[in-house]
């Protein structure tokens, strides 16, 4: 069943108990030949409530007058003004939320007290009713209002997170890939070498390929069961979370391309597990772009922690920034840090090579 539907149903159920009031509600000046289209003229405006409900409500208020003035049953055209009341609080924007409820109260007030000489029991009744009505569609609109909010929240971390996913998995993947890809070169230099096999190198060759096939498929199974939700988190807690402490892992493959890897890094301690990771991920995709578009021989990774900031810095004797563009690397790396509240840049210092420096701030000490 549609809104649409739905509504129509509630404005027929409205009219119908409208009716049933009248007919049958004792000591009111009885409906005649004047009194039905008055009735019905009340009621009309319910057609009009959904899509236009600031109107239906006003035309309400002007077309019940005569029918009050008259002394037709009071209470029969007191049941739609509580629903035109409650659809106004609810659709309306503020301050007419509040501003049309309020003016219909004022008017049902006074027309009341003119007409029986003062505030009766009856009066009292009739406005709990109403303002009832007006501060249920206001509680309404806000609960759907704080609703709508919730999914929006709730929408944005979705993208945060899909957006952390596939940052994950280039940074998994790319720097993976690279160096099996330049193993791979080695091992079949190695065999097409005609000098006698160097069985010791081929092996460390082919141990390296194995050891970065490992490593990313434990990386890139953590990243996807982080989509997963809460059904994967203990399968997620048994796998491997990416930090420094995972340097030497990450260093030796590259190592094993030929290139040399200093690691200067004491007195890091512990780090907050979001900023660990980071961390990682800067070192990462910076010995990446070392072995895809630098061709260097040289790479050095200082770390150092000082009062309020952990500063990364990656330096290689390559040829200087990469060719490759429009990928998530250094872009992806850059909006990381800048979640973190850090910064990150690069480019080619004096000397040549090409360099990439990260500042991310430090929790402050309890």
């Amino acid at each position: 069943m549609t809104g649409r539907t739905r509504a129509a149903l509630l404005d027929l159920a409205v009219f119908a108990l409208a009716l049933a009031v009248a007919l049958r509600w004792p000591g009111q000046r009885p409906l005649d030949g004047l009194g039905w289209p008055l009735l019905l003229a009340g009621c009309a405006p319910l057609l009009l409530r959904t899509r236009f409900p600031l109107l239906a409500l006003a035309a309400h208020s002007v077309l019940a007058v005569p029918y009050h003035w008259l002394d037709y049953s009071h209470e029969a055209l007191i049941v739609p003004a509580l629903l035109l009341l409650f659809t106004a609080a609810e659709l309306l924007a503020r301050p007419w939320s509040w501003l049309a409820p309020a003016a219909v109260l004022l008017i049902t007030l006074s027309a009341r007290v003119i007409q029986e000489g003062g505030i009766t029991l009856g009066t009292v009744g009739t406005l709990g009713w109403l303002v009832a009505a007006a501060v249920l569609g206001a509680a309404v609109r806000a609960t759907r209002a704080a609703r709508s909010a919730r999914r929006a929240e709730a929408g944005r971390r979705a993208a945060e997170e899909r957006l952390r996913t596939a940052h994950d998995l280039h940074d998994v993947l790319a720097h993976s890939i690279t160096v099996i890809g330049v193993q791979a070169g080695v091992a079949a230099h190695l065999l097409a070498d005609p000098a006698p096999l160097d069985r010791a190198a081929l092996t460390e060759t082919l141990g390296g390929i194995t050891e970065a096939c490992v490593r990313a498929r434990a990386e890139v199974r953590a990243a996807l069961d982080s989509l997963r939700g809460p059904l994967a988190e203990e399968s997620a807690q048994r796998l491997p979370v990416p930090g420094l402490a995972g340097l030497p892992g990450l260093l030796n493959p590259v190592r094993a391309t030929g290139i040399r890897v200093d690691l200067r890094a004491d007195g890091i301690g512990e780090l907050p597990p979001a900023l660990d990771v980071v961390a990682y991920r800067i070192v990462q995709e910076a010995l990446t772009n070392a072995v895809r578009h630098a061709h260097a021989t040289l790479v050095t990774v200082e770390i150092h922690r000082g009062a309020t900031h952990l500063l990364l810095t990656v330096t290689d004797n390559g040829r200087g920034a990469p060719t490759a563009t429009g990928g998530l690397g250094l872009t992806g790396l850059a909006e990381r840090a800048r979640a973190l509240g850090g910064t990150l840049s690069t480019g080619s210092p004096p000397g040549g090579g090409f360099l990439v420096l990260a500042e991310l701030p430090l929790p402050e000490p309890a």
